[in-house]
């Protein structure tokens, strides 16, 4: 056990800001879904599942679309806030992000057949919905008495000539003198030999993830509802960091500062299916399942990194990597997803909804990289999720009250190693004319995350999120 630990630990110093290599940590920010849309979703908790009725559900359970008598279209801008306080080694540092957005932008049309017909109306819904934000700043900063990132670059090139390092970090080490040869081509040293180091490192993360949707529905007899979406999410993810360390009480030999930073760019799109079936046992109670086939991306990381290192004398030194990309192939899991929900006259609405994924099903392929052990991290590091949402609403005269709440389970095996609960509470606001409304809602999410800034570091970062989310709908009915 002991040993199964120190491995799933070492692995998430990939989370950190990545080794530039697609890995585990890709695969679980890909996979996992936070969804957005209209702000009368987001008030509710995402719990749209058996209610339908508005456009988020096109991404939850199609099948929400047969609610549609009317062609309608919403758009939602929104602000997002994040917030991110970190602890390494005794020390606690803070940082904030604002970003705005476009969490939904979305028509749907609804044709109503012959009176005598079995089907009481056929819809079709295409737009955009937001089913994750990556948009984050954190810093952190701390002594280290016991070691520096030099141990880590001197571990790596132990053994190796100097034209085989890594050309983005330990060669980028050699090249600046933090790392020497010593008695050899394949022996190294460096002026941090034990420790004594101020270490610190900032990120600064912006990306979304998106979904196209195209999606056909019917209600039949007025107790059936059904629906199918084909899905087009597009991602976007960019991360700047900056490892820093320091020798603040000239301690350290020659050696005064270093300053190592990487940018990575990821870019990609796919495709999934989801199907979706809501059933109206009476009036004022419905049932209701949806069922999301994997999605299947194209991926593109783009990277680069540098290092300069300053000594005493004076003297610095400075080296670029080349400019790395590689093209590969994310498959996520699938979801299923049930719920019930009662509609109270047109009074009120309660809904309630359970979704199942396992992130364990997450495979990375590419043409030329069999991926064995990232596939095989996947597989040990990541655990089934539960995901439950619940939301109310109740209405007064053209005003609608919003709550909700959701809930998702630790994505992790072991909860020593990290723990990934999330939660978020909401509430909002509508207001309904006869073909105009008006949405407003805020959430506010939190959740935890544990990283090593590097291998052989003997100590976490560990960091609160605070995510605050203000959206604003606006719609027509036509």
């Amino acid at each position: 056990m002991k040993k199964i630990n120190i491995f799933l630990g070492f692995l998430l110093i990939m989370i950190s800001g990545k080794l530039f290599s697609q890995n585990e940590a890709d695969a679980l920010r890909y996979s996992q879904i936070n969804y957005g849309g209209t702000a009368r979703s987001v008030a509710m908790g995402g719990a749209f599942g058996t209610l339908g009725g508005d456009f988020t559900s096109l991404s939850i359970n199609p099948a929400g679309i047969g609610i549609y008598k009317s062609k309608e279209l919403t758009i939602t801008p929104s602000g997002y806030i994040s917030y991110v306080k970190s602890h390494y080694n005794n020390n606690s540092t803070d940082d904030i992000k604002y970003k705005f957005n476009f969490n939904n932008v979305g028509i749907v049309l609804a044709f109503t057949p012959q009176k005598e017909s079995v089907c009481k109306g056929i819809q079709i819904g295409f737009g955009v919905n937001r089913l994750n934000n990556y948009s984050y700043n954190s810093y952190n900063e701390g002594a280290n008495s016991i070691n520096s990132i030099a141990d880590y670059f001197l571990a790596d090139a132990q053994g190796n000539q100097p034209q085989n390092l890594s050309d983005f970090s330990t060669k980028l080490a050699f090249n600046t003198y933090l790392i020497d040869t010593s008695g050899g081509l394949t022996s190294y040293v460096s002026p941090i030999n034990r420790g004594g180091v101020l270490q610190s490192k900032s990120i600064m993360a912006s990306g979304s993830n998106n979904e196209l949707v195209l999606t056909f529905g019917g209600n039949l007899n007025d107790k059936v509802l059904i629906g199918g979406t084909i899905g087009f999410p597009f991602v976007r993810y960019t991360e700047n960091s900056s490892y820093e360390e320091t020798d603040p009480g000239d301690s350290i030999g020659s050696f005064k500062q270093m300053d190592y930073n990487s940018y990575l760019e990821t870019e990609g799109s796919g495709y999934n299916f989801k199907l979706g079936i809501i059933y109206k046992i009476t009036e004022w109670m419905r049932i209701g399942a949806s069922f999301h086939s994997p999605t299947f991306y194209s991926m593109k990381d783009k990277w680069s990194s540098d290092l300069t290192t300053y000594f005493d004398d004076g003297t610095q030194y400075k080296s670029e990597s080349p400019k790395g990309s590689f093209v590969y192939q994310l498959n996520t899991p699938f979801r299923v997803n049930g719920g019930i929900s009662f509609v109270i006259k047109k009074i009120a609405l309660i809904s309630g909804e359970y979704e199942f994924v396992d992130y364990r099903n997450a495979r990375l392929r590419s043409a030329t990289e069999r991926f064995v052990g990232e596939n095989k991290a996947i597989d040990n590091l990541y655990a089934s999720q539960s995901n439950v949402r619940a939301g109310f609403e109740i209405k007064y005269d053209i005003a609608s009250f919003r709550l909700g709440y959701s809930y998702s389970s630790n994505p992790y095996a072991s909860k020593n190693i990290n723990d990934g609960t999330r939660h978020s509470f909401s509430g909002g606001l509508g207001l309904r004319f006869n073909k105009y409304f008006f949405d407003v809602a805020y959430s506010y999410s939190l959740w935890k995350e544990k990283y090593y800034l590097y291998p052989l570091v003997p100590f976490p970062v560990s960091n609160s999120y605070n995510a605050h989310n203000i959206l604003f709908t606006f719609g027509v009915k036509f």
